[in-house]
């Protein structure tokens, strides 16, 4: 049974699909604050999106 843990640890691929939503928020977080720094938007709108 240890052995089998092991090995579906390893081919854990949902942990890594789930680590790849976070990344790809904060990648969306920074184009939305570079778009806001761009546009010449208050940063509000960016402190909202980080509460949700």
């Amino acid at each position: 049974m240890q052995i089998q843990d092991r090995d579906k640890k390893n081919d854990s691929r949902p942990i890594q699909e789930q680590r790849f939503p976070a990344r790809s928020k904060i990648l969306l977080v920074l184009a939305s604050n570079e778009l806001n720094c761009l546009l010449g938007q208050p940063r509000q709108e960016h402190k909202a999106a980080r509460r949700h």
